[in-house]
């Protein structure tokens, strides 16, 4: 089985502070994630998928890379990219 890169748009909150974020995701549980460039802050696409998709919180990207680190599978830590299907979708470490 081949494991997945995908990606979206997300509010991410680390403490009081709001982030917005391209939130990267392997076999839909999320690993890391981008703070998005100042042009796209005010794209009313991407604020609109923001609202639409799930927020996390530091805590719950916590524990989805913790779980992915446990298993050695957490991509960025581990080579995987023979059982990716998409590596080039992988973020810059």
């Amino acid at each position: 089985m081949k494991y997945k890169i995908t990606s979206t748009y997300n509010w991410y909150y680390a403490g009081d502070a709001r982030m917005m974020v391209k939130m990267h995701y392997i076999n839909g549980v999320a690993f890391s994630f981008d703070e998005i460039s100042p042009l796209l802050k005010d794209d009313q696409y991407i604020i609109t998928e923001m609202t639409n998709n799930r927020i996390f919180s530091q805590e719950e990207l916590y524990k989805t890379s913790s779980y992915l680190i446990e298993e050695e599978a957490h991509p960025l830590l581990f080579y995987m990219n023979d059982d990716i299907e998409n590596p080039q979708d992988l973020p810059n470490p």
